[in-house]
């Protein structure tokens, strides 16, 4: 029932605690000009999974949802206990954390916490760490409305069923890797702001053809490649948005404060959109339309943080 769901989300929600040691562990050591590849392939290789998505829509014709998801659930537990495991195992501490671990080690953890309101100032005063934050924060707007909306959306206004959803994770997750291998090696980390914009615009126009087509009435023939075609277009643009804004929060924070400004960063990109799944939900009860119109909007600020960040000097790697 509803309660259970509210415990698995506040279960699911500690892979947040988790985001920060990951990041760092993936890129500290990793020098600046292979951080978008870096990141890229980490996505590469979560993308991998999503060729196999058809396989659910089988099971659930066959078993139904509810047993299908316990299968799923079963696997997934195993799976990312393996890769902690794995990492645990083989993992090593990175050169900022070494250098870090010697600087606190007489320190409480209260005391550091307290130290946190000094870095949290000097987030908020640094001009383009600011403009990063509100940029990241964007992002994580948008991906919040399209995880809520876009499946409902297809499902109730376009009339495509639940098992169909699988093929478009399918596809988006092929033209992903596509694009990753195409395009992503030609994009330069510390020139972002043409393959921000390009990527951005991309989205914008996936996100417009899909209210179109349902505005339009387009006959039934005429929507899988049309959808096909806008799934394409959003896996072009995440392909690159993706390790774009992941490696920008990285090149722009202080390196000796990296580990607490990414913590303060993340923490709070969720405080300002814990509340946004409610005004959403109320804004798609209405209609369906205005969360994606929101996202358009969403889209043109993303672009306009992009402009102004790349207006500012870059901070010089240390």
């Amino acid at each position: 029932n509803f309660n259970w769901f509210v415990v698995a989300a506040l279960f699911n929600g500690m892979w947040k605690v988790t985001e920060n040691s990951w990041n760092l562990l993936l890129t500290e050591d990793t020098p600046r000009e292979q951080l978008v590849p870096c990141f890229s392939m980490a996505s590469f290789m979560g993308v991998v999974a999503v060729l196999i998505a058809p396989i659910s829509k089988f099971a659930v014709d066959a078993f139904g949802l509810v047993p299908t998801m316990r299968v799923l659930y079963f696997i997934a537990g195993v799976s990312m206990t393996t890769k902690f495991l794995i990492l645990y195992k083989f993992s090593k501490e990175t050169g900022p954390g070494k250098v870090r671990m010697e600087l606190t080690k007489d320190k409480s953890v209260f005391r550091l916490l307290w130290e946190c309101k000094d870095v949290y100032l000097r987030i908020i005063k640094e001009k383009r760490m600011l403009l990063t934050l509100g940029l990241l924060a964007v992002y994580q707007l948008i991906t919040t409305v399209n995880n809520n909306c876009w499946a409902t959306f297809v499902v109730e206004y376009l009339g495509f069923k639940d098992s169909d959803l699988s093929w478009f994770a399918m596809a988006k997750g092929f033209v992903t890797l596509i694009a990753i291998l195409a395009l992503v090696p030609r994009i330069k980390n510390l020139n972002f702001k043409k393959p921000m914009l390009v990527s951005v615009g991309l989205f914008m126009t996936a996100q417009a053809l899909l209210l179109t087509i349902d505005a339009l009435g387009m006959p039934k023939a005429g929507l899988w490649p049309m959808m096909i075609f806008i799934v394409a277009l959003e896996a072009m643009a995440v392909s690159m948005l993706s390790p774009l804004t992941a490696s920008m929060l990285f090149i722009n924070a202080d390196p000796d404060e990296r580990a607490r400004i990414f913590g303060m960063v993340y923490a709070t990109i969720a405080l300002m959109v814990c509340v946004f799944p409610t005004i959403i939900g109320f804004l798609a009860d209405i209609s369906l339309y205005l969360p994606f119109f929101i996202n358009i909007g969403l889209f043109a600020a993303m672009g306009v943080f992009a402009v102004l960040i790349s207006r500012l000097p870059v901070p010089e790697e240390q």
